[in-house]
């Protein structure tokens, strides 16, 4: 019963936790560890003010690897997510904030920095969203 609702839980919220579990054979109270891990794992809980700074080489091994962890847990929304700010940072250039934000005021090509920029922020703003909907799901979840 507690796999059921657990299963239902994520799967309300777009997850796939039926193939991840069946990887673990079942193995509930295992996944439930895991989700609290990646629930409490820093770079997750401050991955916004990283990608804020501007240091994108950092901020792309960072999104990559929770890209991963994610997807081993079978959490879609973040994963999707994750992966959008992957494939945006790798095309970004390492640029100082201030440079950035200067840009960001410049109408300039379709493909300028700060037209990156801007995406890079919108993104940002859906994986905030979405990361709060994990942690309040995942400590319900926990907490069952």
């Amino acid at each position: 019963m507690l796999e059921k609702n657990i299963v239902e839980k994520l799967e309300k919220w777009g997850a796939d936790p039926k193939s991840v579990l069946d990887g673990m054979q079942g193995d509930i109270a295992f996944y439930r560890s895991m989700l609290q891990d990646m629930a409490a794992d820093p770079e997750l809980l401050n991955l916004e003010t990283e990608i804020l700074q501007g240091d994108a080489k950092k901020a792309f091994m960072k999104v990559h690897s929770l890209r991963g962890g994610a997807g081993s847990l079978g959490l879609t929304p973040l994963t999707q997510i994750l992966s959008q700010l992957t494939e945006q940072l790798r095309e970004e250039e390492d640029v100082p904030p201030a440079a950035l934000q200067e840009e960001s005021r410049v109408t300039a090509a379709k493909d300028a920095p700060g037209d990156d920029r801007k995406q890079i922020q919108e993104l940002t703003n859906q994986f905030v969203q979405i990361r709060k909907e994990f942690l309040a799901l995942a400590d319900q979840i926990c907490r069952e």
